[in-house]
């Protein structure tokens, strides 16, 4: 074969658990800024997190800490008074208590006992500075 034809291929750069741990830690377990910040390909970020456990828990926790995060906005908006928030979160977590797009109304008629489920529209509505 001729020499002149010989395509180098790049070694991979030796990146140590430090800086793994400090990536994933500094970019919230997103790949791609992982990568950017190692210069390393998405491929390459993915492949190490499967074949290191200590990787995946460094993952995992990075989305802990963004979802705890994420909680604290919520919480912070429902206090600051924001309806939308306010209702988004109730129509999740307060359905036990009667919140959601959908009421349910239970008939035990003598005939034939029914089920009606409203769906309430949104209409898209848009609300004033003043409700936000």
């Amino acid at each position: 074969m001729n020499p002149q034809l010989r395509c180098k291929v790049a070694k991979p750069k030796k990146i140590s658990r430090e800086q793994w741990l400090a990536a994933v830690a500094e970019s919230a377990g997103v790949v791609n800024a992982i990568a950017a910040r190692l210069g390393v390909s998405r491929q390459h970020v993915t492949k190490h997190r499967k074949a290191h456990a200590w990787l995946q828990e460094a993952f995992d926790e990075a989305l802990h800490l963004s979802i705890d995060q994420a909680e604290k906005n919520i919480l912070a908006a429902i206090a600051s008074g924001n309806l939308k928030v306010t209702m988004w979160f109730l129509e999740r977590k307060g359905k036990a208590r009667g919140w959601g797009k959908e009421i349910q109304i239970e008939s035990e008629s003598l005939s034939s006992p029914r089920t009606v489920i409203l769906r309430l529209p949104d209409n898209g509505r848009t609300r004033s500075k003043e409700d936000n």
